[in-house]
């Protein structure tokens, strides 16, 4: 048999270069280590068992420094350790803790790929790298540049983390020194060191030494001082106390130099982490150690400050800085170290708040639901459709989501932008979004908002319909074949279960629900067993979430320098970023080389990217080729040659040549070849990575179909194949011609009867053709003639018309010419009228009111001056006093002066007198006496300063006391006036009839607008009400037209009821078509009865008046009514008119039967001769088929009175009156209102008047402005210096006489003491001198004070109070005289528009008689038109008749003529008359009616049917014969083919239960027919027992086991029908040490008759192996053999 002798690759995936690998006979096994070219960027954050979230790279590089190293190419693998993370267990798809195998750091590639999945999750990986994806054949990892948009890869659909501890112990280790947080002395851990101490005999410093730290830290722990937190962890660590006992015994901390203490924090609670989650949304900490939370929601308030309580006893700072808005602020420095252990950031921007592992680790689920009840109340947004949460932190975005999973909480995420509108900030943040009502739930079950607003929104959210579309997984076909294995049908259930169809048929997307709906209450109810419904199941309630895969993006430029990997044993996969992530492409050279078509079975997207992309460095190459020899020593191939070389190449626009010894050949030419060596692409031989289990769970009818070809009952199918397609051909053609026999056999007895009908048809038809001809050419002679005489006689009218139209041009010429006369007439009464008139009398009024207000203005002024003059005299004499006052204090200070020079002198005498005293004594030879006087006098002269400084003050006080007490007055006497009633009376007296003028005011600018328009709209509508009578004069005048009608009106005879036109009223919309309707009939007269008609008819020729048509009531009759519906039909005319009930029959008769339509094309769609109509426009279609129409004239005299002209009639009549009721009331409203604003404006000048005495009287100033200028001056610095300088005096004043005691003792001192007494009365009577020369000063500077700050200041306060009166008295003196011109000047202009006004309204009435006799001259020639207008009418109406019946004959000879043209060719029968012609037609038509609908095809078909019935009968015959040699050959085949399928599964059952108890050791195993009966109607199951009495099926295995079991079924067909090689691709990936050892013994026995080429990474299979092959990926990017062992 054939084996693969070699391979040689090129250009092929990571080979770019060429390869050659040379197989043995025997076992050959590759391997590769896992991480080869699969590895993921640094800061892909991995999910640790025990919950914390820790980069890749930082994991890798901390193993580096402590596991075992290896170096490889292109970087290392570090030995594994009892590292736990998680990942997914690849039988039952639920998460698992697994130890990491090794750690994997390589040389980052040129690109990597970066994928973002539509939840928002991200990984960065190389090329190489596979994510795991679902396929109709099951889970797949598919290589990162295999990706694209649209799959759905794996990721956690929970993290189930249950912690092993809820103490935050981690904290002992994470508080440094440097935290500078400090435990209170306590004597229970006190007490424990010293008897450690003693009982290890050590002294404090020895202690110190063995515990590491510093002995005066033990000094202040024995003066009971508190201590650094880090340094009691190591001395209690010292004497051995577990972290437990260290942790009960540390219960407060605090801050080095403070003495409140708050509780530590070791035991994690649902409380401390909302009070975090509180913090991460709304709080900060700052440098000064102040941790503010910000909040303006009550509840939430309440609760931070409960737990602030609750937690470290606090009670904090709270600020309300704007309504309803709170900052809570806490102050412990101790607090803020612990938070920012736990995430938080001091002095920090909010992009980098965190949730620290310490919580991930230590929290269980409601911990940290209560975290992020926190953070969603605080941060997060409850919408109409969803939950979110933005944040500008990405660290802590990711934290959230990792919490979310672990709560089993879907989300998606994304980046967005916002824009702050106030500071036009721009920033990237972090959305998370939760959907769904069923996740919704979930979250509410998790999360109980505390925020009652978003805990409602939340829960109106979850009310609402679930939408199962968030949570799919692509298992159509697996659904598809559960029900073919269960046998169920689909079309019954679909009412009960209507997603089932959608899902079989592809409508759409299985969700989770939808398949956990359909397993629950039908799947697991059938009797039936399936190994595809195990599989659904574990699908259906897998740990993994489908997320589909939205944007991929490859990263040339990247600052990466390496890469790192996990290798996870047998599940090879972990969870990086929220993603499950994968962890040889020889055996995808060995499939692809063998013809196999889909590149995605070879984990590639597409054919081209077999292709190496050029790894790292290199360049892209544009081909791959991949080469194998097989064996062909015993000619298995039909080929020349020892050897045979199969050659595939593939092009980079992916398509592919192949080669047999480099001869190109065709794909199907190889497959031929191949097959005829027994070599199948797709035979069992080849098991690819994940197919060994697929091979054991494969369903039944597939197993059994495996059976038959390796039986060779394909041979017996194909051979039943072509028969069973022959019998089908055989049967659908005899079918068909059975069905077309005994159609025809009906069909020619059917037409036989139609030929002879047709016959008699065509005989009766000819005869019925001629004689209608005949007919049709007498009839339309006749009409012709007629037509000739109706023509004659139109001409002849149209004449006569001609003429009248003349005469009435030359009428309406006249009347145009007066109508220019009236219209400038109009023009000039608007325009010079009626408007000048309104603006004059505007105008006038305007004056009126502009000469009160200034007379009023006038006399006010007057006022004003008088008063100014009256001030102007006071403050004169004011200023007088002034001068006076300031001239006796000059006086008084030229005084002071000349005493003071006085006293000087005196002084100098006293002092001249002490110093030969001193010098008698010696004194002056006392340096330290001398000393001491300088001192004394110094500080004398420093008293003396602040004195007069004091003084100044004093003055400056007393002033400003002045002021105050003064505005006090002010305010006091401004209170008094404000309580009594005269000033409140006065205010609300002026504020009322303000108001009051305002409204006035207002109200007569709205009357004046009412009356002006009342005017012109009284004046419209006479003008309306002129024209509608004239209109209605003419229509009288038009019916009086008649004389005949004229006459009859005239005799007032009550049984004359007058025309029918007078009689009804119409809308005008109708009123034409009515018109035309009613015809002649319009004029026609009622009469109450046929005596009072006959009396009228007498009368008439009596008088020679003319004829005029009566309609007797009691002889009238009505006429029926023609129903006619339909788009554009309006109903008969008699429903359009309105009239007394008891003409009903007259107006019957009048109209008939005539309907109303909308145009001539509505007439048409309803049937022209199908009833009378008229249209809207006068057109007239007649029931005979006449059809009347054109242009028609304006009407003009006897017509219907249109119902608009009556009603506006009234309506204008009763406008009118209501227009002149109003025009009177506007005008009196007006006069009413002037006086009463002339009345008020008089009232407010008395009033003011009133309130400008009181305001003068308190100097226009306000209570509120007093106040302010009282505190003013009441924080003037005045105050303070005054007591400053006062301190000042009295502690100099100490010092000074503490200096005259020194004196005195220094005196006494020096053993003069008889003498002494003299010094000091003359320096006691030289300190009097001064102290009066100081009073002297004290006084001249008051008295200049006095002077500066308050006569001259008030001297020069009334020189321009006086100004001020001189110049506003000037002012009033002016206005008053241009006032007084300006009132000559108003007052002289009324009296001229005055006289205006008068002339308008003279000159406006006699426009307005010119007018009206105008307009009566317009009606009369109007009238005479009318009067020409109506002969007119009755000469077009007599055209109208004869062009009526001129066009109903001439539609008439058309419509023959028409007719006429079917018989055209039919022969003319002469000598009948109409009658005759008449009655044979009618004889001859009853004849064919008889007869009844012909065929006179069957004259033509019948003999050709005939014909075609005889060939059918003698080719059904030949059919059936052939039928039953087919039936006879199937069942021969049938019965073959069973027996050889029995032999085969005897055989191989043998063999399967032979070589699995080989394998297993200790159990057995069994195939089982479905039905023994009829084994190759049913599939074959396998039955597995591995201990007890209990066989199981498939589904019930393990991984390994299943594994076992598929082996022990290939090895027998090994057996039982040998191939020369098997390909394995990873078949040991679930065994345990024990099987793999089992399995490598097995291949390499089964070597011997057969080659093997396996991929592994088992020690057991590659020791077993006889050569061995390493394969390796460097840095590159580029594979190639690194070693070789045989």
């Amino acid at each position: 048999m054939a084996i693969i002798k070699s391979m040689h690759l090129k250009g092929f995936k990571s080979f770019a270069k060429p390869l050659d690998l040379e197989f043995g006979t025997g076992f050959n096994c590759i391997i590769g280590p896992n991480g080869s070219g699969k590895c993921l960027k640094g800061d892909s954050l991995i999910q640790l068992a025990d919950g914390q979230l820790v980069e890749i790279e930082k994991l890798v590089e901390s193993k580096y420094k402590t596991n075992a190293i290896k170096k490889i190419d292109d970087g290392y693998i570090i030995g594994g350790d009892n590292t736990k993370v998680l990942c997914f267990d690849t039988e039952t798809l639920k998460t698992k803790e697994v130890n990491v195998g090794a750690f994997v750091k390589r040389t980052a590639p040129k690109n990597l790929i970066q994928v973002k999945t539509r939840s928002g999750k991200e990984i960065v990986a190389t090329e190489y790298h596979p994510l795991f994806t679902l396929t109709d054949k099951g889970i797949k990892a598919l290589r990162a540049d295999e990706l694209k948009e649209g799959i759905k890869i794996a990721i956690p659909r929970n993290i189930p983390i249950k912690p092993k501890s809820t103490t935050f112990y981690e904290l002992l280790n994470l508080i440094k020194p440097e935290d500078q947080i400090y435990v209170p002395f306590s004597d229970n851990y006190f007490k424990l060191i010293a008897n450690y101490k003693k009982q290890n005999k050590l002294t404090w410093k020895a202690f110190a030494k063995k515990a590491k730290i510093k002995q005066n830290i033990l000094k202040g722990l024995k003066d009971k001082q508190s201590i650094n937190f880090s340094y009691l962890v190591k001395i209690l660590r010292t004497i051995k106390l577990t972290k437990e006992e260290i942790t009960d015994l540390i219960t407060k901390i605090q801050s080095k130099n403070q003495n409140k203490s708050i509780p530590m924090v070791w035991k994690n609670s649902p409380e401390l982490m909302r009070f975090l989650g509180y913090l991460l949304a709304e709080g900060r900490l700052t440098k000064s150690n102040q941790i503010w939370f910000t909040n303006g929601t009550q509840e939430i308030v309440e609760d931070y400050l409960n737990l602030t309580k609750k937690l470290f006893n606090f009670a904090p700072e709270i600020k309300e800085y704007k309504p309803n808005c709170y900052d809570i602020i806490l102050y412990s420095k101790p607090l803020i170290k612990i938070l920012e252990k736990f995430g938080m950031q001091q002095n920090k921007t909010t992009e980098h708040k965190d949730i620290s592992n310490l919580i991930l680790k230590n929290s269980s689920n409601p911990e940290l639901s209560q975290l992020l009840n926190g953070l969603f109340c605080g941060d997060g947004y409850v919408s109409k459709s969803h939950v979110d949460i933005v944040t500008k932190s990405p660290k802590l975005a990711v934290k959230i989501q990792s919490i979310l999973t672990r709560l089993n909480i879907k989300y998606t995420s994304n980046e967005i932008y916002k824009i702050c509108t106030t500071t036009q900030f721009r920033g990237k943040y972090h959305s998370i979004n939760i959907y769904g009502s069923n996740n919704l739930k979930t979250f509410q079950d998790n999360i109980y908002l505390i925020h009652n607003n978003k805990r409602k929104r939340l829960e109106e959210l979850t009310n609402k319909k679930s939408n199962p579309n968030l949570d799919l997984i692509e298992a159509n076909n697996l659904i598809k074949n559960v029900c073919k294995d269960l046998k169920i049908k689909i079309k019954p259930l679909r009412k009960e279960f209507p997603t089932l169809d959608s899902y079989c048929y592809n409508q759409c997307t299985p969700s989770r629900e939808g398949i956990n709906n359909l397993i629950t209450n039908l799947f697991t109810k059938q009797s039936q067993k399936s190994q595809q419904l195990t599989q659904l199941q574990t699908l259906a309630t897998s740990s993994i979430y489908w997320d589909e895969i939205v944007e991929i993006t490859t990263l040339a430029d990247h600052n990466e320098k390496w890469v790192y990997d996990l290798s996870i044993p047998k599940h090879h996969n972990f969870i990086a970023n929220n993603v499950f992530v994968h962890n040889s492409n020889i055996m995808d050279a060995l499939c692809f080389v063998l013809g196999k078509l889909s590149a995605k079975s070879m984990r590639a997207e597409k054919s081209s990217n077999l292709i190496f992309n050029g790894g790292k460095k290199g360049s892209a190459l544009k081909e791959a080729e991949v080469s194998i020899i097989f064996t062909n020593n015993d000619d298995e191939f039909p080929v020349e040659g020892d050897e045979l070389k199969l050659t595939r190449v593939i092009k980079s626009k992916g398509n592919s040549v192949y080669k047999i010894n480099d001869q190109v050949m065709t794909r199907q030419q190889i497959l031929e070849l191949l097959a005829k060596g027994k070599v199948d692409p797709d035979g069992h031989n080849i098991v690819l990575q994940g197919d060994i289990v697929r091979f054991m769970e494969m369903r039944a009818n597939d197993r059994k179909d495996l059976i038959q070809d390796i039986a060779g009952i394909s041979v017996f199918e194909d051979k039943k194949n072509k028969a069973m397609n022959s019998l089908n051909r055989v049967e659908i053609q005899l079918n068909d011609a059975t069905l077309i026999l005994k159609e025809r056999e009906s069909y020619l007895k059917e037409l036989k009867k139609d030929k002879d009908q047709a016959e008699k048809y065509k005989n009766l038809e000819k005869n019925i053709k001629s004689n209608k001809a005949t007919y049709l050419n007498l009839q339309i002679k006749g009409k012709e003639t007629k037509l000739e005489e109706v023509l004659s006689k139109i001409k002849k009218q149209e004449s006569q018309i001609a003429k009248l139209d003349e005469k009435e041009k030359e009428i309406r010429e006249k009347i145009a010419l007066k109508k220019t006369d009236l219209s400038s007439i109009n023009t000039e009464i608007e325009n010079k009228g009626e408007k000048e008139a309104i603006a004059l009398q505007e105008e006038v009024e305007k004056l009126k009111t502009n000469i009160a207000t200034n007379e009023e203005r006038f006399s006010t002024c007057k006022n004003e001056i008088a008063k100014l003059k009256e001030r102007k005299k006071q403050l004169l004499t004011s200023s007088e006093d002034t001068k006076k006052t300031i001239n006796g204090l000059e006086e008084s200070k030229t005084q002071l002066g000349k005493e003071i020079l006085i006293l000087k002198e005196k002084e100098g005498k006293q002092s001249i007198t002490i110093n030969k005293i001193k010098n008698s004594l010696g004194l002056t030879e006392n340096t330290e006496l001398v000393d001491l006087e300088e001192n004394l006098d110094d500080k004398l002269k420093q008293y003396e300063v602040l004195q007069q400084k004091n003084q100044e003050l004093l003055q400056q006080k007393f002033r400003i006391d002045a002021e105050i007490s003064s505005i006090n007055e002010k305010i006091s006497s401004i209170q008094e006036l404000e309580k009594s009633s005269d000033i409140k009376r006065i205010k609300e007296e002026l504020r009322r009839t303000t108001k009051e003028l305002t409204n006035r005011l207002n109200e007569d600018t709205v009357i004046a607008s009412q009356y002006k328009r009342a005017k012109e709209d009284y004046a419209r509508l006479n003008e309306e009400l002129f024209k509608l009578q004239t209109q209605k004069s003419n229509l009288r005048a038009s019916s009086s037209a008649d004389l005949a009608i004229k006459r009859i009106k005239d005799l007032n005879n009550p049984g004359v009821f007058g025309t029918v036109a007078e009689l009804g009223e119409v809308d005008k919309k109708f009123s034409t078509a009515l018109e035309v309707a009613a015809g002649g009939r319009i004029k026609s007269l009622v009469v109450r009865d046929d005596k009072v008609a006959a009396q009228c008819i007498q009368t008439l020729k009596a008088s020679r008046a003319g004829i005029a048509t009566f309609l007797p009531m009691n002889k009238i009759k009505k006429r029926p009514i023609t129903r006619i519906s339909g788009n554009g039909v309006h109903g008969p005319a008699i429903n359009l008119i309105t009239f007394d009930p008891k003409f009903k029959d007259i107006f019957s008769f009048v109209f008939g039967s005539t309907t109303v339509v909308e145009n001539i094309q509505t007439a048409r769609k309803v049937g022209i001769g199908k009833a009378r109509m008229v249209t809207l426009e006068g057109d007239l279609v007649e029931i005979s088929g006449a059809m009347v129409g054109g242009y028609r004239t304006k009407r003009v005299g006897m017509g219907f009175q249109e119902k608009s002209l009556s009603n506006n009639l009234e309506k204008i009549t009763e406008r009118i009156d209501r227009a002149g009721k109003l025009r009177e009331l506007l005008e009196n409203r007006k006069l009413e209102n002037e006086n009463k604003i002339s009345e008020l404006r008089n009232i407010k000048s008395q009033v003011e008047a009133e309130l400008i005495k009181y305001e003068r009287s308190t100097a226009g100033m306000s209570t509120t402005q007093l106040e302010k200028d009282k505190e003013v001056l009441e924080l003037n610095p005045v105050y303070s210096e005054f007591s400053e300088i006062g301190k000042e005096m009295n502690i100099l004043n100490n010092e000074i006489q503490s200096l005259k005691i020194a004196k005195d003792k220094l005196k006494r001192d020096s053993n003069q003491q008889q003498n002494l007494s003299e010094l000091e009365q003359h320096e006691s009577r030289r300190l009097k001198t001064r102290e009066e020369i100081v009073q002297k000063n004290t006084e001249i500077k008051n008295i200049e004070i006095q002077i500066q700050k308050i006569y001259n200041p008030e001297a020069e306060k009334i020189i321009l109070l006086i100004n001020n009166c001189d110049k506003e008295g000037e002012e009033f003196n002016s206005e008053t005289k241009n006032l007084e011109d300006l009132l000559k000047s108003q007052k002289s202009t009324l009296k001229i528009k005055a006289g205006e006004k008068s002339k308008f309204q003279k000159a406006y009435h006699d426009l307005f008689a010119s007018r009206n006799k105008l307009s009566e001259t317009i009606q009369k020639l109007e009238s005479s038109i009318l009067l020409e207008a109506t002969k007119e009418k009755t000469i077009r109406d007599r055209i109208n008749e004869h062009s009526i019946t001129k066009a109903k004959i001439t539609a008439e000879v058309e419509a023959l003529t028409g007719e006429f043209e079917e018989f055209k060719d039919a022969p003319l029968r002469r000598g009948l008359s109409i009658d005759d012609l008449r009655a044979e037609i009618r004889n001859f038509e009853s004849m064919l009616v008889k007869i009844g609908n012909v065929n006179l095809r069957a004259l033509e078909v019948y003999e050709e049917i005939r014909k075609e019935y005889e060939t059918l009968v003698g080719k059904k015959d030949t059919l059936t014969e052939e039928r039953d040699h087919v039936l006879d050959m199937i069942a021969e085949i049938e019965t073959n083919k069973k027996a050889v399928f029995m032999k085969t599964f005897k055989e191989l059952n043998k063999n399967f239960s032979r070589i699995f108890l080989s394998l297993s050791k200790k159990g057995e195993a069994a195939m089982e027919l479905e039905n023994k009966e009829d084994p190759l109607s049913a599939g074959v199951d396998i039955r597995v027992r591995i201990a007890g009495n209990k066989f199981l099926d498939i589904k019930s295995l393990s991984g390994g086991e299943k594994t076992m079991a598929a082996l022990a079924f290939i090895f027998a067909i090994q057996e039982y029908q040998p191939m020369a090689f098997y390909l394995f691709d990873e078949v040991d990936a679930a065994l345990d040490k024990k099987n793999s050892e089992l399995l490598s013994e097995l291949v390499s026995k089964y070597s011997g008759t057969a080659q093997y080429i396996m991929i592994s990474h088992n020690d057991n299979v590659i020791t077993e192996a006889d050569y061995v092959y390493g394969v390796s990926m460097h840095e590159t990017g580029i594979s190639k053999v690194v070693s070789l062992k045989l």
